[in-house]
């Protein structure tokens, strides 16, 4: 039987709003994020998840402890979860990446950003182990971050590299839906909004 997976991305941050590039720099959600968590989580309770599976940062954990509240679940929290580690560019906004990166030639790995690669890897190790421990039938709720749950949807399903960009990251407090049947992954929602 098919086991669901929802990838569900934290509510904003002031960072968020600021179009800073937030990584592993733990920032909390802002009044805003914490309203897109509360009705996300209203909404993603009638799931009925089995398991509830958190990024160990704090945007993470503040909305996965929303849902665990409704749908009586303790988050556990799974580091392979994280955003992706932005190296020396956590901080700047996007624009004044921008701007390094088209004054240097450099690549964003030049400054220790992980790789899509690495991303897309790890992240899908987790969602792989989760639903491996799922029932038939069962459900699970992993609580992440926009570039980790694109990466992970686009690794899962199987895309080559070149069609990775093709994907968008779901808005903050939205999710996306997969099936998995037998090993084959299909994405039946994505960038869904309560």
């Amino acid at each position: 039987m098919v086991r669901r997976l929802v990838l569900w991305r934290h509510g904003r941050t002031a960072w968020n709003a600021d179009d800073r590039f937030m990584g592993h720099t733990d920032v909390p959600l802002d009044a805003t994020g914490e309203a897109q968590a509360t009705r996300a989580a209203a909404v993603l309770a009638a799931v009925r998840p089995d398991a509830l599976v958190t990024s160990d940062l704090s945007r993470a954990v503040s909305a996965a402890a929303a849902l665990g509240r409704l749908a009586g679940l303790v988050p556990v929290p799974d580091a392979g979860l994280r955003e992706r580690y932005g190296g020396s560019l956590e901080g700047l906004r996007d624009g004044e990446i921008d701007d390094l990166l088209a004054r240097t030639g450099k690549h964003l790995e030049d400054f220790g950003v992980e790789s899509d690669a690495e991303v897309a890897e790890r992240v899908a190790a987790s969602a792989v182990r989760v639903t491996a421990g799922l029932a038939d039938g069962g459900a699970a709720v992993l609580v992440s971050h926009g570039a980790a749950i694109r990466l992970c949807i686009v690794r899962l399903l199987g895309l080559p590299a070149a069609l990775w960009p093709c994907v968008v990251s779901p808005a903050n407090g939205n999710w996306s839906v997969l099936a998995e049947d037998g090993g084959v992954w299909r994405l039946v929602r994505h960038d869904v909004a309560a």
